[in-house]
């Protein structure tokens, strides 16, 4: 065989390879956490979360847990703005106060509690003591929009805000949702996390919840280093990100 179509075989070889099992996790943002969600539609509250660890040695995402129920908004979910592709946008699209969680891949930055954090154990995440001064401000026409602060340190410019400690227990410990940021959009929706729910019927304001023992495992499990996402989505939709992003 010359020499050329040799070489040619080679390079497509290489390059079916790498198409087929990719040297690195399912994305281009180096992630090796995934918490993966997913409901049977768009309208659905119930749903199915499972962990994934990436095994660098087999190239793969390997389970880390078993399915956990989880609720999803009592709307239902719409796309949402995160880390996915854009062409992947299309209605419904979630904005701000429509009850509806968001879909897509979103990265997990930290977390928050009633508690000091090392009540609950060995934490590998920021995380966030809340008391009566902290806010996740949901006024798109505040320059604080879609993130979480301290009334006390910052000039109050916002006509509405969720306050983090509430008169139960949803907010006791949970995850920020990297939803909408850091890039925010105004009127795209605010304050997304994971939380403790008030049982396995009812959905969220555009949450994701789950049993207090699952959201403490979760708090226990993930690790910033690893750079933790969440791939939320139902079935249908999933498939498509499943395919452009190798996703368990």
């Amino acid at each position: 065989m010359p020499m050329k179509y040799s070489f040619l075989i080679c390079i497509l070889t290489i390059f079916y390879s790498c198409e087929q099992n990719p040297t690195y996790p399912s994305n281009e943002w180096g992630c090796q956490q995934m918490l993966v969600v997913k409901t049977m539609g768009m309208e659905a509250v119930q749903g199915q979360l499972i962990a994934y660890n990436w095994s660098v040695e087999k190239r793969a995402w390997i389970k880390a847990s078993t399915e956990m129920p989880i609720v999803v908004g009592y709307k239902g979910s719409a796309w949402g703005k995160g880390l996915h592709a854009d062409t992947f946008l299309k209605p419904p699209f979630k904005h701000e106060g429509d009850r509806k969680s968001p879909v897509g891949i979103f990265y997990l930055s930290s977390f928050f509690g009633y508690h000091e954090g090392d009540k609950l154990g060995v934490l590998k995440m920021p995380y966030i003591k809340a008391d009566a001064s902290l806010f996740c401000v949901d006024d798109p026409l505040s320059k604080y929009y879609n993130r979480i602060v301290d009334k006390d340190t910052v000039q109050k410019d916002w006509h509405s805000a969720e306050q983090m400690v509430l008169d139960n227990d949803l907010y006791k410990y949970g995850v920020v949702v990297d939803y909408n940021y850091p890039k925010t959009e105004k009127g795209k929706g605010s304050c997304i996390f994971l939380h403790i729910w008030r049982n396995a019927q009812e959905g969220t304001f555009g949450c994701t919840a789950l049993d207090e023992s699952k959201v403490k495992d979760i708090l226990l499990w993930l690790d910033i280093a690893k750079k933790p996402i969440l791939v939320q989505a139902p079935e249908t939709e999933y498939a498509l990100l499943k395919e452009k992003y190798f996703l368990p």
